[in-house]
């Protein structure tokens, strides 16, 4: 059993001693003692039932940092602060002769606020990170001297580096630890964060931290394509040059804008390298800012004859630009569902029955072996939602084999699911077309049709109470055909069509029964 600073040892004694004697220590583990209004009340009225807990000057400390005090408070910070409320002359105290150091009275007074269970999250990671700086402990040797497990100490410890923002919001309780630590993954980009806070305890949380993710990705793959281009030569003007033109309307089957940086670069590697007017610079393309090859002597390049007229490359530009957002944003929707559905399957219980048929069933759902036809990209979403590696299609591999590779590939994570999870991915495996529907990009303004896949699907993901955000529930609605006519619905069910413009509520209820 852990000691805590109140445990009696051969150099403990019971004094009173002159409220004056006593110092706050300066590395008290609490960062705020709260309210001591009714304690103080209290104090004043019976006096101070627990004495406090002191111990002298460390090694470290001298007469000046001590002032008039004689011993630095270990445990009872909130009792001293009522003790001084209520104006006490004297306190009793229970002297620790022993606690010479700075790190063991940091650990005394770590373990006493742990038996307590009064510590926040973040003042319990400090002191973790102050005695590990102090006394060069192992993570191990520490959790075995607090009495704590090392998973906990481990987890703690990354709290201790996290930014000011995540950690005045979890000390207010405003949010989780899991959410702090996602929030701190922003500490250098304080409008991200705002952002995510702004974010928390709405739907929209986990869909707005895809976002910001992809967002740094893309800023990262953006860092490393301005270096290649720098080693490559390239020099990247902050404006477009007067008078030049982008080498997509110069030269013929020169990748769009729109197409992968890669192959952009490439192209203007071979084709425009030794050009005088060769010139890379940002331009504003359809509302937002791209990286661009042009040439500032257009006259040196002859106009190829258009395939297609000016207003239909615009339209194609636009709609290019407007499918590049959409897809983000799909991207982030997607990654939320495919992170609430792994964590639904992790808290499902653990009762052990009929495992092997039902691994064979979620299997049989892609038809790998049962008919002629094989859903390898309901599969491939499968292992995602899994957080399993999907296999890479190597080409020329025919279908057998890549169905071959996927049912191996989805062995290992069905089997670490318990029977219940098991169930749950079932149904999953069951639906997961409608995913696929949901992946789909329609750049053209909603609303959009997603068809009965789309439908069982969302109906799925509802049941299990997924939050739908603001964005997934404006583009997600849905028509289902029968030979009685049509119906409609979003992520919610069912929805009426709403009126024509002109058209009276009264002419959509039929003829007056009572005419």
């Amino acid at each position: 059993m852990t000691a805590t600073a109140t445990t009696p040892t051969a150099q403990t004694r019971l004094e009173h001693v002159a409220l004056s004697q006593v110092k706050g220590h300066p590395d008290n583990v609490r960062l705020d003692v709260g309210d001591v209004t009714d304690l103080a009340a209290s104090v004043e009225s019976v006096g101070l039932l627990e004495p406090l807990v002191v111990a002298p000057p460390h090694t470290g400390m001298t007469a000046r940092s001590m002032g008039k005090a004689t011993w630095l408070l270990i445990a009872g910070h909130r009792r001293l602060a009522a003790a001084k409320k209520a104006k006490l002359p004297t306190v009793p105290v229970l002297i620790r002769e022993d606690l010479t150091t700075r790190g063991a009275q940091i650990e005394a007074m770590l373990v006493e606020n742990l038996q307590r269970v009064d510590l926040t999250p973040v003042e319990e990671a400090d002191a973790y990170q102050l005695l590990l700086d102090i006394d060069g402990l192992t993570q191990k040797a520490l959790a075995a001297k607090v009495g704590q497990p090392a998973t906990r100490i481990r987890d703690r410890l990354k709290l201790a580096k996290i930014g000011e923002a995540a950690r005045s919001a979890l000390q207010a309780h405003q949010v989780t630890i899991e959410q702090a630590l996602e929030i701190s993954e922003f500490d250098d980009d304080p409008k991200a964060q705002k952002t995510l806070l702004k974010a928390v305890g709405s739907n929209n949380y986990t869909f707005t931290l895809n976002s910001a993710r992809r967002e740094r990705e893309e800023a990262a793959a953006l860092a490393v394509r301005l270096e290649k281009l720098s080693e490559a030569g390239v020099t990247v003007l902050a404006d477009q040059p007067k008078g030049s033109k982008h080498l997509e309307d110069l030269l013929p089957n020169f990748p769009r804008t729109w197409e992968a940086d890669g192959k952009i670069d490439a192209a203007e590697q071979r084709t425009h390298k030794d050009c005088p007017g060769r010139a890379t610079y940002w331009a504003t393309e359809y509302s937002r800012k791209k990286l661009v090859h042009g040439c500032t002597q257009p006259k040196l390049h002859p106009k190829p004859k258009p395939t297609k007229t000016r207003a239909e490359l615009k339209a194609e530009a636009e709609l290019a630009a407007l499918k590049d957002e959409l897809t983000k944003s799909a991207g982030a929707a997607a990654e939320a569902r495919a992170t609430f559905l792994r964590d639904q399957l992790a808290k499902v219980s653990d009762p052990v029955v009929v495992r092997t048929r039902l691994q064979a069933l979620i299997v049989d759902q892609f038809n790998f072996e049962t008919t002629y036809y094989r859903d390898l990209k309901g599969a491939r979403l499968l292992l995602e939602i899994l957080g399993a590696p999907v296999p890479e299609v190597v080409k020329g591999t025919d279908e057998d084999q890549q169905a071959e590779d996927l049912a191996e590939a989805l062995a290992q994570p069905l089997s670490r699911l318990n029977v219940n999870a098991l169930v749950l991915a079932l149904d999953i495996a069951t639906h997961i077309a409608g995913e696929t529907s949901l992946r789909k990009i329609d750049p053209y303004p909603g609303p959009h049709t997603y068809g009965a896949p789309g439908r069982a699907w969302t109906a799925t993901l509802t049941a299990y109470g997924y939050p739908w955000s603001d964005w997934e529930r404006d583009r997600f609605t849905g028509t289902e055909y029968s030979q009685s006519g049509s119906a409609r619905w979003n992520v919610d069910g069912p929805v009426a069509d709403e009126p024509a413009d002109g058209q009276a509520d009264d002419e959509l209820s039929g003829p007056d029964e009572t005419a």
